[in-house]
């Protein structure tokens, strides 16, 4: 029974997609209700959707479910957008507080129907965010973090 209550636990945690970070099934979660589709190179990029009223983005096939508990990014990317309406200004920002992934994590600032939003993505395959160029690049200058407290 306690090997059924694991695998059961394993198989819902491991359907979630992390926040802006491409799954499988080519589809990323922006927020707990909004995805995109993402790049042959496992990119989030175009239009951002809106799941159904009562679904959640999983990030999964299907991409919208009634089941909160699939549910992804839950959390931070409010903070994130409080960050970004905050500072007033587009762009490339590092993002974290754990080095250890916080090289590999950055937060794009951008500007939807005349509001700041920011949203955190993940730099690919053995990329990290320079805070320099502002961008993911294979050796990191010296980088300044931000740590956003919920």
């Amino acid at each position: 029974m306690l090997r059924l209550l694991i695998f059961l636990g394993i198989g819902v945690l491991g359907c979630q997609a992390a926040c802006n970070s491409c799954s499988t099934h080519k589809k990323s979660c922006a927020s707990p209700t909004e995805f995109q589709f993402c790049s042959a190179n496992f990119v989030p990029k175009g239009k951002l959707y809106s799941c159904p009223k009562g679904y959640y983005c999983t990030g999964n096939s299907p991409v919208c479910s009634t089941n909160a508990t699939l549910a992804s990014c839950t959390g931070s990317e409010d903070n994130v957008t409080e960050y970004c309406r905050s500072i007033r200004w587009l762009g490339r920002f590092p993002y974290g507080d754990d080095t250890n992934i916080s090289i590999k994590q950055y937060i794009y600032c951008f500007i939807s129907g005349g509001l700041f939003y920011g949203k955190v993505y993940s730099c690919p395959g053995s990329t990290y965010f320079d805070s320099n160029s502002n961008t993911c690049a294979t050796q990191t200058g010296t980088n300044s973090y931000l740590s956003l407290n919920d």
